[in-house]
């Protein structure tokens, strides 16, 4: 099967992007398509355009449509790593700046292309949200070249602002489903359920050092300790009916280490994510955003650690540390409450053209 494709980077992951007119109508077809294109069952993905971390394994579905509320509809899908798996109840916060770009440089919606400035208001149908992107333009298109920094990436960028409003009880109606801290088997957790369902354990009670850097924290035996923590939460929250289903459904929630920052002047609070089972180099941007709130709001595990106090109106920053450095998220307050969170992240078109789809 051949159908057109564009591969972009956006923040730290990179996805495959597929305009809906496209594929079949028959999304009972999607699945199949979605896995031969990544090649999800081979370690190396040689058969496809996938990777060995869930990071180069996601995809996007971009529509057109005619609703004045916002200008195109996406929907994302996370392809497994060596497994035979795709999941869409998640969805992926680095790749927003992503679809914007696509969204632009495919022209799916109607915009000035002589404006230095553009704002993409997508719909995300995962999670039934609006973001707001607001980015560069460059001769028409998504300006991706600047004097900026963006984390994971090497040298400078231009970063769009990526801006989820009234954020929270994407997945299962509530923002903290199982309270502010939960407890299971002596291990204290805060779960928070903002754009993607995240928990959240303090790493000192696994032993984990924050100071390893990443080949050396990937080796520790308590990694596993944290999927099996992960498993129990998973099916919990009903996201499996049972241990027989977890493969089925990996994407969602995902787990972090957080920890107490022994730098206050470089960062309020560190991360280390498991994303698919394993080791995540960086961190999911729904990771970052989750944390961000969580570390404002009191009662959560993660406020305990950061010693951050909330503002009461205005944008406040977050600083959090990952593998690759310090992210700033930014937090908007009104009257003590988050009304919404934001993260710049930078996109990059790899390349157009057309994917040959190997039957699996």
């Amino acid at each position: 099967m051949k159908l057109k494709c564009s591969v972009y980077r956006g923040g730290t992951s990179r996805g495959l992007m597929f305009n809906e007119a496209d594929l079949p109508k028959d999304k009972q077809l999607w699945a199949n398509i979605f896995k031969g294109a990544i090649d999800c069952v081979n370690q190396n993905a040689v058969d496809g355009l996938g990777g060995s971390i869930s990071s180069t394994n996601k995809v996007c579905v971009i529509k057109q449509t005619n609703n004045k509320n916002y200008d195109i509809e996406w929907e994302f899908y996370q392809v497994g790593v060596m497994k035979d798996s795709v999941d869409s109840k998640g969805t992926c916060g680095n790749l927003i700046a992503a679809v914007a770009a696509y969204a632009i440089n495919e022209k799916l919606f109607s915009f000035d292309s002589r404006a230095s400035n553009v704002c993409v208001r997508i719909f995300n149908t995962n999670i039934k949200k609006i973001i707001e992107v607001r980015t560069k333009l460059k001769n028409g298109e998504f300006a991706e070249i600047g004097d900026e920094i963006m984390q994971g990436v090497n040298g400078t960028c231009s970063l769009a602002n990526v801006f989820i409003k009234d954020a929270g009880g994407e997945q299962t109606k509530e923002k903290y489903p199982l309270g502010k801290i939960s407890d299971f088997n002596g291990i204290r957790a805060t779960l928070l359920d903002l754009i993607n369902p995240f928990l959240y354990v303090n790493g000192l009670d696994f032993d984990l050092d924050f100071s390893k850097n990443y080949d050396e924290f990937s080796k520790d035996l308590s990694l596993e300790k944290l999927n099996n923590l992960r498993d129990f939460y998973t099916i919990k929250l009903g996201f499996a009916e049972d241990e027989s289903k977890l493969n089925e459904n990996q994407a969602i929630p995902k787990i972090a280490a957080i920890f107490k920052s022994d730098n206050k002047e470089e960062f309020d609070i560190g991360i280390r994510v498991l994303s698919l089972r394993n080791l995540h180099k960086s961190s999911p941007a729904s990771g970052l955003y989750n944390l961000a709130v969580a570390a404002l709001e009191v009662g959560t595990l993660a406020n305990e650690l950061s010693e951050l106090k909330m503002i009461e109106n205005g944008i406040q920053d977050v600083r959090i540390k990952h593998f690759l450095g310090v992210v700033s998220v930014s937090v908007e307050i009104k009257n003590g409450k988050i009304i919404g969170v934001g993260l710049k992240r930078s996109a990059r078109r790899i390349m157009d053209g057309f994917i040959y789809i190997k039957e699996i």
